[in-house]
């Protein structure tokens, strides 16, 4: 690993605390497949956006939700939550870009922060707290169920953060480009299922029938 991975790394064994941990959740995208803004729908008396916002609110210290431009409206219940807001400094330019605004916005002291979309009103809190516990001694801790890879439900340590500019300068914009650079601890299906038996975290509201199913999964 290089020098700049290795920066800011914790000794082995020694978890991340809540006040080090951080969160950046994006909803920066086109919602093409939804065919209407993905964050502002309702779910359960909330937007989606709120709702993700809330489920991992209680396991990190700071919310930045990055939005595409200042011209985005996010719903006005999430602007009552207390979080922070930042935006693409080019927007359009991939996850990567949305990356690198949250964690220009989060305190200086994050140690590691939750990566997610704005479409996962599902996300189990017990799957955040694994995450955040196995980043120790990565640059990233990144999900896997079966063969497919879930980069942004996934944990960065600060330590990944130069790794994130360099893709951009680079013109690498997906978050497999950074995963390539950087030391992963890969999160198999087997350890997901002790802390989230069906796998829901994992359920995206991409299009109407997932919105359809994430709702039916909590009766709504």
């Amino acid at each position: 690993m290089s020098e700049a991975a290795q920066s800011g790394a914790h000794e082995a064994g020694e978890p991340v605390p809540t006040s080090r941990r951080g969160a950046i959740v994006l909803c920066g995208g086109s919602s093409r497949r939804m065919g209407r803004d993905k964050a502002s729908l309702p779910f359960g008396g909330a937007s989606l956006l709120a709702q993700t916002v809330c489920l991992i609110r209680p396991c990190v210290a700071q919310v930045v939700v990055v939005a595409r431009s200042t011209a985005q409206q996010l719903p006005e219940d999430v602007k009552k939550l207390g979080i922070a807001i930042a935006c693409d400094r080019r927007p359009g330019n991939g996850p990567l870009e949305a990356v690198a605004a949250g964690w220009a916005a989060l305190p200086t002291d994050t140690a590691a922060a939750l990566v997610c979309g704005c479409d996962t009103p599902l996300v189990r809190s017990a799957l955040v707290e694994r995450l955040f516990r196995r980043v120790t001694g990565f640059d990233a801790v990144v999900p896997m169920v079966g063969e497919r890879v879930h980069p942004l439900l996934a944990v960065y340590a600060r330590q990944s953060r130069p790794f994130v500019h360099q893709c951009l300068q680079q013109d690498k914009r997906s978050m497999r480009d950074l995963l390539q650079r950087i030391r992963v601890c890969w999160l198999k299906e087997h350890e997901l299922r002790e802390v989230d038996r069906e796998l829901e975290s994992f359920v995206n509201v991409n299009d109407e029938a997932s919105y359809q199913r994430a709702l039916r999964l909590v009766g709504l």
